[in-house]
């Protein structure tokens, strides 16, 4: 007779349960039910669908939109009406409500300008959001320090971007390069299994770098040396081709007039010209191990590292090498040699 009991009361714990959905959907303001936002199996729980758990979804106790219902209120509700919870089952942590519809309007006043959010440091150290995991992971992509880099976001993102990853997880897939001015990704927000918020965030780039700037007006065709340019530290979009290294300056010529106070640009250096048309250089003939020295004069003009042609004096014959230096050049034969035959 107790077995038959035991067996009957476990057979009828199996059929009765309150599973909580992941979310929903309701409109604000309007009472949430047990039956709306769980799965009710079983006479027992089903008696209670009709339970109001939430008195009115007004959107004071919402945050962008959401409101959550905890197990906890599930089963206070539950007991207030007096329903037997011994012989319920019960499955989930909380149910997300999404809020929909307007609210009672407000007395018209006059419209504020909203202004666009500038460029902000995330602070990634605080509750994961969203916002931090996507702050986080542009920070490794472009290879600066969470505080050196400044992220310009879109107004139509804050929803998503505000989103906790408490009891949740959060995936991000980056969808642009280390290079790109402006970033964007695609977000996942999933409990447990389900996915609860998606979508693709995007914001513009700056990261604080150490740069290189004119000291004084250049001059175009100015050769550039140390006096002429500092380095300082400043906010800059990826991809623009700044000079971060002396090296990369001095020695160099402006191909353009760079005032005072600008940027110095990869773009507005290049090479000097050390090897004119008719000069005679030192050239290199390099095969294998062996490595022959010759004179040959230069047809054209060159920079460090371009290909010109030479010609040996009193020879109508003609070949390419790699500009050295100024009057210097080098030719390695076992790669392969372009010779032409002269006017």
């Amino acid at each position: 007779m107790v077995l038959c009991v035991l067996l009957g009361a476990a057979a009828h714990a199996a059929a009765d349960s309150v599973r909580l959905r992941t979310s929903i959907a309701a409109d604000r303001g309007s009472a949430v039910t047990l039956g709306m936002i769980a799965v009710l199996e079983g006479a027992e729980a089903e008696r209670w669908a009709d339970l109001v758990v939430l008195e009115s979804a007004e959107p004071v106790r919402a945050r962008d939109g959401w409101v959550t219902i905890s197990m906890a209120q599930v089963r206070s509700a539950l007991q207030g009406a007096g329903a037997a919870q011994a012989l319920l089952g019960f499955s989930g942590d909380s149910c997300m409500v999404r809020l929909r519809g307007a609210v009672t309007p407000a007395p018209e006043v006059k419209p504020e300008r909203v202004e666009r959010p500038g460029p902000q440091i995330v602070d990634v150290s605080g509750a994961p959001t969203v916002r931090t995991r996507f702050a986080s992971l542009l920070a490794e992509i472009y290879g600066v320090k969470p505080q050196d880099l400044r992220l310009s976001f879109n107004a139509s993102d804050e929803s998503l971007l505000s989103m906790s990853e408490h009891g949740r997880r959060i995936v991000v897939r980056p969808t642009t390069s280390g290079s790109s001015a402006r970033a964007s990704a695609e977000v996942r927000v999933l409990a447990g299994e389900r996915t609860i918020a998606s979508g693709t965030v995007s914001a513009g780039v700056e990261l604080r770098r150490r740069v290189l700037v004119a000291g004084t007006t250049i001059d175009r065709d100015a050769l550039v040396h140390g006096g002429m340019v500092r380095e300082v530290s400043m906010w800059v979009t990826p991809g623009g081709g700044e000079a971060t290294d002396l090296g990369e300056a001095v020695g160099r010529v402006a191909r353009t007039r760079i005032r005072e106070g600008d940027v110095l640009r990869l773009g507005d250096l290049e090479s000097p010209v050390v090897v004119r048309r008719g000069d005679l250089l030192s050239v290199i003939a390099l095969n294998g191990g062996v490595s022959v020295q010759v004179k040959a004069r230069a047809r054209s003009e060159g920079r460090v590292g371009d290909r010109i042609e030479l010609r040996l004096d009193g020879s109508r014959r003609s070949f390419v090498a790699v500009v050295d230096g100024p009057g210097r050049a080098v030719i390695v034969l076992d790669s392969g040699t372009e010779v032409a035959e002269g006017e």
